[in-house]
């Protein structure tokens, strides 16, 4: 696509301008618009000459309103292209067939012709980017529930414990609560006075005897 810039400085001999497309790469999805950026530098205060697009390689497919893959959606991105040093450009409704790399080439009066590196568009499907956001929310979905499940796997693990101890600790008071401790001796003192000499023991029936030394 090529605009033209005028000026009255002219002068022969002037030093040689550089063309910058500073974005290497783009990824953009079907029906965007995609900005593709080209400045170019002149030590002059107006540039007189043209700026073009090419896709596919330096004057390939023109990219501009004339070319049918292109017709009605491409437009420069400064009014100004003499002044501002700006040779962008916008790309409307981008589609998967859009994709490729594009050179951004300025011609300037009695300084030649320079082109920048490259820019390489590369456009997405829509379907492919429903089908890659559906397929991460799916991962994320998964996750959750793995997060979930373990915890609750977790949780019921240290209940069962928890459950575990308790029936031990119940069990093994009930059981000592059981045995007659208070029964099982019965301790007569036959005298005022206590003195292991005066103290008979007898063991209650059902219970192994105790024999006093």
């Amino acid at each position: 696509m090529k605009y033209t810039a005028a000026s009255h400085d002219t002068g022969i001999g002037a030093e040689k301008f550089a063309v910058i497309q500073k974005v290497p790469a783009i990824v953009a999805e079907e029906g965007q618009t995609v900005l593709l950026p080209c400045d170019y530098t002149a030590n002059i205060s107006k540039a007189v000459g043209s700026c073009s697009w090419y896709k596919g390689a330096r004057n390939g497919t023109e990219v501009s309103n004339r070319t049918a893959a292109y017709r009605g959606r491409v437009y420069r991105a400064s009014v100004d292209f003499a002044s501002t040093g700006d040779a962008s450009i916008f790309i409307k409704d981008v589609g998967v067939n859009d994709s490729g790399v594009y050179y951004c080439e300025v011609v300037m009066l009695q300084r030649g012709v320079e082109s920048g590196a490259e820019t390489h568009l590369t456009v997405r499907s829509s379907v492919l980017v429903e089908l890659n956001a559906a397929i991460t929310a799916n991962a994320k979905l998964h996750i959750v529930r793995g997060v979930i499940i373990i915890t609750m796997i977790i949780a019921i693990f240290f209940w069962r414990i928890r459950v575990t101890l308790w029936k031990f600790w119940t069990n093994e008071r009930s059981r000592r609560s059981n045995i007659p401790w208070a029964t099982i001796f019965r301790v007569k003192v036959k005298q005022d006075s206590f003195n292991l000499a005066d103290v008979e023991l007898h063991s209650v029936p059902g219970h192994s005897e105790l024999n006093a030394q």
